[in-house]
């Protein structure tokens, strides 16, 4: 692409093995040019072999130029070594960014939570283009240029609130806008000098450039290069998503912790979850086989065949592969935490999915992917906790599981309705699993109205996740037992044979899952004691 008289671009590709973000080569015919360094060395190195190549005699000056100094970004930069003797070189990027550089800050670089060091950069002999905002100036006004050769300059416009130091590049029809357009992104979103306020009046700055300059290709840290019907989602989607984050808890060590912890129980939950749903779609398809209802049998296989789930799976076994191991700490665990469960949520809304499996049990994934996410954003989901009589709720709950395993398939309405309501009809009666299977259900009630705070819906979906995951490992019999205690009520949940103990990982996600629907979990103190639920009373 060709965005100026005498200026070509080329671009590195996205490295995956490391965090690093995207790097951009610029040619023009007075000055060389590399739009971020990259995380990686190597992503530098490769640049300056392409350049060594170009370069005439006597070689142009090369201009190092940074959207921003976050680690990812700067990386390749601040580690790379030794440099070739002989060639002019030059550093560009907004003034707290050059701070951040000749300072060595691993707070504002992000260093200190991707486990990362930063040493300081004070690169002797260097020339330094030093950008700051001009006071006044129309948004489509550049803060700096730099001038590319043939009356062709690079410009700088400062775009803060992903960072304080965030600069959009332009030359020509192209923009270089960093991580502009991922500030709201889970994990991204109230990292250390993220400012909402300024992000929205940056938005803005962007969509005037936009105009202003007819932009045809916008260069984003990570991933593809964008155009203008893409940047404009995407500023849309910015600008929804910052109306939600009033009020964020911050991205520090501990919450990635928390979140890279969170983040490892969840796919391991998820993975088991996706195996039993396409389980469950296989035994359908099967059923309609028998039944000679071939067509609906192949559309129901369908789905675990597809490219999509295929991927989902791979994208299960990388995260088991290198959460732990491209050295990035706890953000780089919890950030590709938070790309799996992405993945699986663009697959769980798959319409057909509400056709061929139980209602409770694809509500229960579905949650468990839209919390996560929530809290990954640093949101704290409202639970919707309404007071209600604990008893009348459990005997309800007990009624179902018990018709899940006793009604019986009816197609008389959907036969009056045509052959294609008759065949939805079949597949929704073929695909109830009763989530007892064969187990008895013994209850254990007060005769009076219990009062409990909870989400009700929340509650009986993951209990009957237990419930299934029981039965699956032999359990025969179940007992639910209402307590009334005081300020608390207690459901005992009863399974012989069962031992309630997780492992830490897996605790912490069920906790999490109950707390949303109001409840606290009460961990068996010996090995055969039933586990208990508190709810506010």
């Amino acid at each position: 692409m060709i965005p100026a008289d005498g200026i070509g671009i080329g671009m590195e590709p996205f490295r995956t093995a490391r965090l690093s973000s995207n790097s951009v080569r610029v040619t023009g015919p007075e000055r060389m040019v590399v739009v971020d360094a990259g995380g990686d060395p190597e992503v530098l190195r490769r640049h300056l072999d392409a350049i060594r190549s170009a370069q005439p005699a006597p070689p142009l000056p090369v201009c190092l130029v940074q959207t921003h100094a976050h680690i990812d970004h700067i990386a390749g930069l601040t580690d790379f070594g030794a440099w070739p003797e002989g060639w002019r070189f030059e550093l560009a990027a907004h003034s707290e960014g050059l701070r951040i550089l000749r300072q060595g800050d691993p707070i504002a670089a992000l260093a200190d939570l991707t486990g990362r060091t930063l040493r300081p950069f004070r690169p002797p002999g260097w020339r330094f283009w030093t950008v700051l905002p001009k006071p006044g100036a129309a948004a489509a006004e550049p803060d700096r240029a730099i001038p590319l050769g043939g009356g062709v300059n690079l410009e700088a416009f400062c775009t803060p609130g992903h960072s304080p130091d965030s600069v959009t590049w332009r030359v020509g029809t192209v923009l270089f806008a960093g991580d502009l357009l991922a500030a709201t992104a889970p994990l991204v979103a109230g990292i250390p000098g993220w400012d909402r306020s300024a992000l929205l009046v940056s938005l803005d700055r962007l969509e005037q450039l936009m105009k202003a300059y007819r932009i045809e290709q916008v260069h984003v840290g990570h991933g593809a290069p964008l155009g203008p019907e893409a940047v404009a989602d995407a500023i849309a989607r910015s600008r929804r998503e910052a109306g939600d984050l009033i009020r964020i808890e911050p991205v520090d060590s501990d919450r990635l912790r928390r979140m890279a912890g969170y983040a490892e129980g969840l796919i391991g939950e998820l993975e088991e979850l996706f195996l039993e749903m396409t389980r469950r779609i296989a035994r359908l398809a099967d059923k309609l086989a028998q039944v000679q209802e071939i067509r609906a049998a192949d559309e129901v296989r369908g789905f675990d065949r597809s490219g999509e789930a295929r991927e989902l799976l791979a994208a299960f076994e990388r995260f088991k592969r290198t959460a732990h191991g491209q050295g990035d700490g706890f953000l780089g665990v919890a950030a590709k935490g938070v790309q799996t469960v992405q993945r699986i949520s663009g697959l769980l809304w798959w319409e057909r999915l509400d056709e061929v499996l139980d209602e409770s049990f694809l509500r229960f994934v579905r949650t468990r992917v839209v919390d996560f996410i929530q809290r990954a954003k640093g949101l704290s989901p409202a639970r919707d906790l309404q007071p209600a009589d604990a008893a009348e709720a459990v005997r309800a709950y007990a009624r179902h599981l018990l018709d899940q395993q006793d009604a019986a398939c009816s197609l008389g309405e959907a036969e009056k309705e045509g052959e294609a309501a008759l065949r939805r009809r079949l597949v929704a009666c073929l695909a109830r699993t009763p989530s007892l299977g064969t187990a008895t259900l013994d209850l254990s009630l007060p005769a009076e109205s219990v009062s409990a705070r909870m989400d009700s819906v929340r509650f009986f979906d993951a209990l009957t996740r237990w419930i299934e995951q029981a039965v699956d490992q032999g359990a025969a019999r179940f007992a639910l037992r209402l307590l009334g205690t005081g300020s608390e009520t207690r459901l005992e949940l009863d399974a012989e044979a069962m031992a309630w103990s997780l492992s830490g990982q897996s605790a912490m996600v069920w906790e999490i899952i109950f707390a949303r629907a109001g409840a606290r979990i009460i961990w068996p103190a010996v090995p055969g004691e039933p586990l208990s639920f508190a709810f506010e009373s």
